[in-house]
């Protein structure tokens, strides 16, 4: 792992300004920092990812949309994920399951996952 691959890819995924989850993930990040850990904190917000399409499944990495590419490759160079939602309907919002869908399961596999709701 080079020096600007995150240890941990937090990803915010409300889609609100000022929310909860982003002042969480902001946290997250500054604890690590503490820690001297490695970290890129991802404001779904601003990301724009497009709703995911079943094409890019197996390889989203080498997806024809470039905000798909970043991501994916932003993906593939952590080495475990904060995921952190508010709760919608008793569930993680829209925002955070489209960027899980465009990941695919062999880019998440055998690293940590930390989910946080508020």
């Amino acid at each position: 792992m080079n020096s600007t691959t995150p240890n941990t890819l937090i990803l915010s995924g409300s889609n609100r300004d000022a929310s909860h989850s982003l002042a969480l993930a902001t946290h997250v990040q500054q604890q690590l920092s503490a820690r001297a850990q490695r970290s890129v904190l991802v404001d779904l917000r601003h990301l724009d990812l497009p709703f995911h399409d079943p094409i890019n499944h197996h390889a989203p990495q080498d997806s024809g949309d470039q905000r798909v590419r970043d991501f994916a490759r932003l993906a593939i160079g952590a080495a475990a994920y904060v995921w952190i939602t508010p709760i919608y309907h008793g569930s993680l919002s829209g925002m955070l399951k489209n960027a899980l869908d465009n990941l695919n399961i062999p880019i998440m596999s055998n690293k940590p996952v930390l989910l946080m709701a508020n």
